[in-house]
């Protein structure tokens, strides 16, 4: 059975060794600590893997409060990609371009990454170039449109929010052929992408 923790809950406990975690709401339903928890026992490295339950708007009060409760980093989910690329420096050029991190580091100073682009590509390698249909317009399809825009395809963008899917191609244009549709009509592209 999957279940969160509600961040406020969290305690430190130096005893758990490496601490880790993704943060998102919802987040229950993630399989991240099975797998996660997994990796570390394989690795034989001491630790935990936690979901997080990070509602909206709490994300700032909650990094820091699982940085002074030991955590060495976490993976971020939605609705918190924007919040994780604002409260962290960039470590790649994604995070800096689009605004969108999915993982934060805790060290010296807390570092964003995003490491949904080189994992939407790895499938696709082979696939011949043409043009997508996103349906979306959160982090997620922000990283697919950023990585296949930087591979050569044209995007077509469509989100139940009209106005977010025009914002979004606003902001993608600089990398490519971009379009917000008002339908999410698949016509003419060799790809669709659910990032909803």
């Amino acid at each position: 059975m999957n279940h969160s923790i509600p961040w406020h809950e969290v305690r430190p406990l130096p005893d758990r060794g490496v601490r880790l975690a993704v943060v998102g709401d919802p987040v229950a339903h993630s399989l991240s600590p099975r797998m996660h928890t997994a990796a570390l026992a394989a690795l034989a490295m001491h630790g935990e893997y936690l979901a997080i339950h990070v509602p909206e708007g709490e994300f700032d009060d909650a990094v820091a409060h699982l940085i002074a409760c030991g955590f060495r980093g976490v993976n971020v989910t939605l609705p918190h990609k924007a919040a994780a690329a604002d409260i962290g420096t960039p470590d790649d050029e994604v995070v800096g371009e689009i605004h969108v991190a999915n993982c934060l580091s805790f060290g010296d100073e807390v570092r964003a990454r995003n490491t949904d682009v080189p994992g939407f590509l790895a499938p696709l390698d082979g696939v011949p170039v043409g043009e997508a249909l996103i349906l979306g317009a959160g982090g997620a399809a922000a990283a697919s449109a950023y990585a296949l825009l930087h591979s050569g395809w044209s995007v077509a963008l469509w989100s139940r929010t009209a106005e977010r899917a025009r914002g979004l191609a606003d902001l993608l244009r600089q990398f490519g052929d971009t379009e917000a549709r008002e339908a999410p009509s698949p016509e003419g592209c060799s790809l669709v992408v659910n990032a909803t």
